[in-house]
């Protein structure tokens, strides 16, 4: 629900109540408008003694021809500004970096699905790219070094209204068995053909996948080397650095089978 102050002033004069000691005078009553974003109607208690009833209307049930004529000189309805924010992480492998989320029905956002890592903006945070580095530190201590926005993705609350969520995008190559989690179940790589077999909501899954579809940043080209060297070797050298901390073997004929 939106609230739009200001909306309209009536004036008008009150007579004198010498009863109750009150002299004449004039009445102003500010008037607000409320748009509602959502498709059930939100619950409203109007004070008996100064309203004789309350409903939703849409514009084309608008009776009052004065008041309708003020309704549409409004400014155009636009989207809320995001106040979240969250993390689209993906591998040199293709996968993407995804949060278990706690089994709290009621309670939690999304309980008992994968998602992405983010959360709400706070007071402190100057932009929405410090709010959602702020939730990577405080969620799984990850501190990547670039992050880029990617695109907004729509949620729904528990009132059914859509929430705007900024997306960031960044490159992780590591293992997230390593990461401490404070929250959730469990962070694990998926790639775009395995999210048919989560439970996910279509938004994030629709997201991973555009991602997928874009064509990849270059990665970084190390000090020295020739650029021809560096586009086929880098990544191998990338590979090779990532599977032997993991405990994986290799030789001079490549990874075993």
């Amino acid at each position: 629900m939106q609230l739009i102050p200001f909306f309209d002033i009536d004036t008008h004069d009150i007579d004198a109540h010498p009863g109750k000691g009150e002299p004449g005078h004039q009445h102003f009553d500010l008037r607000f408008l409320f748009r509602l974003h959502t498709a059930a109607e939100v619950p409203m208690v109007p004070q008996e003694e100064e309203v004789g009833g309350i409903e939703w209307r849409p514009m084309n049930r608008v009776a009052s021809p004065s008041l309708r004529d003020k309704l549409l000189k409004l400014p155009t309805e636009t989207e809320p500004e995001p106040a979240n924010a969250s993390a689209l992480i993906y591998n040199d492998r293709g996968e993407y970096l995804l949060h278990l989320r706690d089994y709290f029905p009621g309670r939690i956002w999304e309980p008992g699905m994968w998602s992405l890592l983010g959360g709400g903006r706070e007071p402190q945070d100057a932009t929405l790219e410090h709010t959602v580095r702020r939730e990577l530190a405080e969620e799984a201590g990850l501190d990547l070094t670039e992050l880029a926005p990617f695109d907004t993705e729509y949620a729904c609350d528990a009132t059914g209204a859509r929430v705007p969520i900024a997306v960031y995008a960044g490159r992780w190559n590591g293992d997230p068995r390593d990461l401490r989690l404070t929250e959730g179940v469990m962070l694990a790589w998926f790639t775009p053909d395995d999210l048919h077999r989560l439970r996910i909501a279509d938004t994030t899954s629709d997201l991973v996948r555009r991602h997928a579809a874009t064509p990849p940043a270059a990665p970084p080209t190390p000090r020295g080397a020739g650029a021809p060297r560096t586009r086929s070797a880098a990544p191998k050298t990338r590979t090779a650095i990532a599977e032997i901390r993991n405990g994986g073997l290799y030789s001079e004929t490549g990874w075993p089978a």
